[in-house]
Formats: C-alpha cells, sequence, structure tokens
C-alpha cells in the first residue's frame, strides 16, 4: 500500500495517526454508506472538462460503456498513480468499446494541468461545488485538524477548488455499462487503496 508524503520525523508520525484516526471517524460515521453500488443507476450529470466543453454523461453513454474514477486533485500523488495507471490499460479498455473520464473536484484550470502533466487523452472534468460527488455518496468534510495539516502542507483547498467547503470525494471507481448500469463499484474510505488497472478491464470483459 503506497502511502503519501507528508513530513519527516515525529511530525510525519503524528501525521500518520491523525490520518488514521479520521479514517475510522469517516468509517464510524457511516460516509459512502449509502453511495452508488453495483446494480444502481448513474446519476446524470453535465460537467465542464479540461477544455471548458460541457460534457454529458448521457452523450458518453452513447458510445459505449464507461470507467468513471473519481480522485481527489491534481495534488494527490495516490491520485496521480491511478490516473497513470488507467492510461497504461487505456487501449485495453478502448478495446473493449468503453472510455476513460476521470472527475476532480478542483476548479480554475485544474483539470487542464491534470490532463497535461500526465498527457491524457481521455477526460478530466470538474465537479465544481461538488454536486455529482454529492449525488454519488462519496462526499465528506474534512474537520479542523485534517484542514491545518492540509493548509501546512500548502494543500489549499478552497483555492484549488474555488470554496471553502472543504470537502473532499471519496476515492472510487465505476465501471458503468451502456444503459448506465453500474456494473462494478470499487470505493474505498483509505485513500491510499485503488481498484487496480487490471481490475477495470477484466470487469468490462464481463459486460
Amino acid at each position: 500500500m503506497t502511502q503519501e508524503p507528508t513530513a519527516k520525523g515525529s511530525e510525519n508520525t503524528d501525521a500518520e495517526a491523525a490520518v488514521e484516526r479520521f479514517l475510522e471517524h469517516l468509517a464510524s460515521s457511516g460516509v459512502a454508506a449509502d453511495s452508488l453500488k453495483e446494480g444502481d443507476t448513474l446519476p446524470a450529470f453535465l460537467l465542464p472538462n479540461a477544455e471548458g466543453r460541457l460534457v454529458a454523461s448521457e452523450e458518453m453513454l452513447q458510445k459505449g460503456p464507461l470507467v468513471l474514477s473519481f480522485i481527489r486533485g491534481n495534488w494527490c500523488t495516490i491520485c496521480a498513480s491511478e490516473v497513470d495507471g488507467l492510461k497504461t490499460v487505456q487501449k485495453e479498455i478502448e478495446a473493449a468499446g468503453a472510455e476513460i473520464a476521470v472527475i476532480t473536484p478542483e476548479t480554475g484550470g485544474a483539470a487542464k494541468a491534470l490532463k497535461e502533466r500526465h498527457a491524457l487523452s481521455f477526460e478530466v472534468l470538474s465537479d465544481v461545488d461538488s454536486g455529482i460527488a454529492l449525488a454519488f455518496g462519496l462526499l465528506f468534510r474534512l474537520d479542523d485538524r485534517m484542514r491545518s495539516m492540509f493548509t501546512a502542507l500548502g494543500r489549499d483547498l478552497p483555492l484549488f477548488q474555488g470554496n471553502d467547503g472543504w470537502f473532499l470525494p471519496v476515492p472510487a471507481t465505476y465501471v458503468i455499462d451502456c444503459g448506465g448500469i453500474v456494473r462494478k463499484a470499487f470505493v474505498e474510505l483509505d485513500y491510499r487503496v485503488r481498484m487496480a488497472p487490471e481490475e477495470v478491464v477484466q470487469a468490462l470483459k464481463r459486460l
């Protein structure tokens, strides 16, 4: 399991302990307990892409199945690894007739920066004010301790997201058939654990 870098020495230990406590809090609070599950219907959405064009879920599903991945943002190293992993299996995903879309809560050019940084040819969509993450049952708010940690690390979510809500999505990956039905759902409170790219491909092959 990959761990994001935080600080050094005892500060690192304290930060890791705080993260673990917060993850326990999320679990005990039932965050994502009602998130979209296998067999559920995809909530329709219309989001701006990295180039500023509005993209509708209906438009994407007309082309075939969809791999949809919610990430925390351009600053998240685990998210970067996940995006790179999807890129490595993109040809296999497209061979199955599907396409990929990544959803980030960041606005103000962050989607374009992510797409350019990783040389992506699939859609990167901005979930303005996190309304789609909420519709998927993935949204949570950082507590005061986590906000302070993020601020100290330069992760200015109000700046990145264009609002002061301090919300993040639970990282999640969905494989959705062309009828809009979720066929595979991977939702994990521990942001360090993501769906393996190979599992995405296998889920598509089972459609």
